[in-house]
């Protein structure tokens, strides 16, 4: 069994170190649910071009990798998470100023 996982990064951008691999285990959203090899295919595009019929120009891909994750080492990042909505509800605002 296989895992093949498509991720799109844009032209010069394959060094960041911005984050793009995210796992949450969760039943519902978790697509891995058994032992097996699972790689990523990273697909480099250029900037869309926007052109006069169209808004939205053509993907032009400029390169490929094929990455084997069966020796990756993750970093376990604890994090609380909400929304304003959640955050700000009438019942716990301690004290506000005026509009």
């Amino acid at each position: 069994m296989f895992y093949l996982d498509p991720k799109l990064y844009a032209a010069g951008s394959r060094d960041s170190s911005f984050g793009t691999f995210y796992f949450e285990p969760k039943k519902s959203t978790n697509k891995a649910r058994i032992d097996a090899v699972h790689f990523v295919v990273g697909f480099e595009h250029a900037p869309r071009e926007t052109g006069a019929g169209s808004p939205n120009g053509p993907w032009k891909f400029i390169r490929w990798d094929l990455v084997d994750l069966s020796r990756f080492t993750v970093k376990l990042k604890a994090e609380f998470q909400a929304s304003n909505r959640e955050m700000y509800r009438p019942e716990a605002i301690a004290a506000s100023s005026e509009k």
